[in-house]
């Protein structure tokens, strides 16, 4: 199968049997440097160096509280593992409050449930 998924669509964050999930984080901006790039609203393009180009940050794993809620994808982009090399596939979801951000690491959350995709952005591959 592959994922359809785009800038906009909707995901359901999974239920969680901890107090914090372990695939998600909430990142609240709190200074920002007053130079960051403008990104393109509809594809996500340069959201990562837009909102994470500089300033200030609270960090923390997203917090149970959040589970079973619809967040909208605010971008989806591959990055490198600084430790590794390897690819990480990130998606950034609209926070709940004002300027966050919820980071998804997007293959492991969805192989552990933390994150859910809805049936109609399934492809089956021929």
């Amino acid at each position: 199968m592959e994922i359809d998924l785009q800038v906009g669509d909707s995901i359901v964050i999974g239920a969680c049997t901890r107090s914090t999930f372990t695939h998600l984080d909430f990142y609240r901006k709190t200074r920002w440097v007053g130079n960051e790039p403008v990104y393109d609203t509809a594809t996500g393009d340069g959201f990562y160096k837009s909102y994470f180009g500089g300033g200030d940050f609270n960090i923390y794993e997203l917090p149970a509280e959040y589970s079973m809620q619809h967040f909208r994808v605010m971008g989806l982009e591959v990055l490198s593992n600084k430790n590794t090399g390897e690819p990480m596939y990130i998606m950034y979801l609209e926070g709940p409050e004002p300027n966050s951000v919820i980071w998804v690491d997007f293959y492991e959350a969805l192989e552990s449930g933390e994150i859910q995709i809805d049936e109609k952005l399934l492809i089956p591959r021929d």
